[in-house]
């Protein structure tokens, strides 16, 4: 329908006589429209490279050779002047969209100096035994990229070029030191711009489509615009056709009618689009402030605090934990996008769910425990599928975290195996929170999180039960939420196809485990 109203809103009116209104090609307009965005928020960017810039210098005044900062803010001064220069030109000209791409490659490369430009400054000012000075000037360097990110979310390569010449010195000098602690500086600064890059890359995408969604609504509403005046000139003309006319007027009415709800239809999807996309940005950055902050307090007391002393150890502990929940928050981000891209292979072996579900359980015991939540787990006989052993164990995983999250201090988690109807059945049930009815139909959706504040204090990207999802439905099987409401407790049932069992099952392995068949 909408390919129809925008391409041919061609209408013969009458005999004879009719009208066309084809936009033009989108494409180019988009890009243009990219453009035109970079260079409106150019100054403010320009400023801020210049402040930062002067107070960086000031603040490594007596650690490095006056001239040598006075150069450094010399050359970023310089090609602040040069790139407003360019602005300016922008705004002068008459750009035309198949010229837009002339512009954005030159923007590009002014983002691209800049980074070489800040980049210079993890040489220049790089104290070694200056810890602090080594932050202040990590957190800089990261602040500009954050802020590039966001100045040039509308067009991904100029935050690239700027990014990568940016955080890539300073990586490598941190790396240089061969320590754990500025190894660790070393590999959070480099997943913070793999963060930012992929952030930058969905904001763009979202401001594309965004942009793409108006000019395709512009169209509509120019071609409704047209025919209606088109209705207009001709009624002088409707009292010798009405009987002819009125059977056109009424597909005209039609068509507009539904133009109108297509349109409606596109803006409600681009405010719903719109909503996720500043939720998700929303949670991303509190759940890397959160790991950021613990790791950069610990940096401050392993400073300080004398060797061989317990808060010593509890700051080193710190900082390989928070390591390690930022690498599992981009590991679930990049399974997602794999799930979603058809890219998981999996290694299929006929196993048996009752041991995975066993062993994920003592995996995951020690949290129950910690939140005097009881984990009961109920194995009846023997269930074989044909699945990835270690997918199956992340999808339990998940379950339990999921349960253990939600349920009140005290509470229950009841996890059993059986078959049922030729399929293999695990359910995790929690007498928790629950869900509501208007949560559950999303529940599996990515980015999802329960409303109030239970989610959000003990974190996560809301990727866990789509993960789920994905996982279970590339092994053939099904997986399903079920919740009688807040405060009701919840309950996830994970479906997988049975497999024959082995002609000679591990009968022995299994009764060492201290099970019975």
């Amino acid at each position: 329908m909408r390919g129809h109203v925008e391409g041919s809103i061609v209408t013969s009116l009458e005999s004879g006589e009719a009208f066309s209104c084809t936009p033009p090609p989108l494409e180019p307009r988009v890009l243009a429209e990219q453009v035109r965005m970079l260079y409106a928020r150019a100054p403010i960017a320009q400023a801020t490279v210049v402040v930062n810039a002067s107070i960086v210098a000031w603040v490594f005044w007596d650690l490095v050779p006056p001239g040598s900062s006075v150069a450094w803010v010399a050359a970023l001064c310089a090609l602040v002047a040069v790139r407003i220069g360019l602005a300016r030109a922008y705004r002068r000209s008459v750009v035309a969209p198949p010229d837009a791409r002339v512009w954005a490659r030159r923007f590009a490369a002014g983002a691209a100096l800049t980074g070489v430009g800040w980049g210079a400054a993890a040489l220049l000012f790089y104290a070694p035994r200056l810890p602090a000075h080594q932050m202040f000037l990590a957190f800089v360097l990261g602040g500009m990229t954050a802020g590039a990110a966001a100045s040039n979310a509308s067009y991904a390569p100029a935050f690239v070029a700027f990014a990568v010449p940016a955080l890539l010195p300073m990586v490598v000098r941190l790396t240089a030191e061969r320590d754990p602690i500025h190894a660790a500086m070393a590999v959070m600064m480099g997943l913070f711009g793999i963060a930012l890059a992929w952030i930058s890359r969905s904001g763009g995408r979202a401001v594309e489509e965004a942009i793409r969604l108006r000019f395709r609504n512009e169209a509509l509403v120019e071609g409704l615009s047209a025919a209606q005046e088109r209705l207009e000139s001709l009624n002088a003309g409707l009292e010798r056709r009405v009987g002819e006319r009125t059977r056109e007027l009424e597909r005209m009415l039609a068509l507009r009618m539904a133009s109108e709800k297509l349109v409606e239809q596109r803006n409600e999807e681009l405010r719903e689009a719109d909503r996720r996309k500043n939720e998700f940005i929303a949670v991303l950055s509190h759940e890397l402030r959160n790991p950021l902050a613990s790791i950069r307090n610990s940096l401050y007391l392993l400073d300080r605090a004398p060797p061989g002393s317990e808060g010593l150890a509890r700051a080193r502990e710190i900082v390989h934990r928070q390591t390690g929940h930022l690498t599992r928050l981009v590991g679930d981000l990049l399974d997602v996008t794999r799930i979603s891209r058809g890219k998981v292979e999996l290694q299929r072996a006929c196993i048996d769910a009752r041991e995975v579900v066993r062993r994920a359980c003592d995996d995951h015991r020690t949290s129950f425990h910690d939140r005097s939540i009881g984990l009961r787990v109920e194995i009846s006989g023997p269930a074989w599928v044909e699945a990835d052993e270690t997918r199956i164990a992340q999808v339990v995983g998940n379950l339990l975290q999921n349960a253990a999250k939600f349920s009140r201090e005290g509470g229950a988690v009841t996890v059993s195996v059986g078959t049922s109807e030729g399929q293999a059945q695990i359910r995790v049930r929690d007498d928790g929170i629950g869900i509501t009815p208007e949560l559950l139909p999303r529940v599996f959706e990515p980015f999802v999180q329960a409303d109030g504040g239970l989610a959000r204090t003990k974190g996560g990207l809301g990727l866990g039960l789509a993960l789920v999802k994905g996982l279970v439905e590339l092994h053939g099987g099904s997986v399903g939420a079920y919740s009688e409401g807040a405060g009701s407790g919840a309950e996830f049932v994970v479906n997988l196809p049975l497999a024959p069992a082995p002609e000679q099952p591990s009968r022995t392995a299994w009764t060492r485990a201290g099970h019975s068949p």
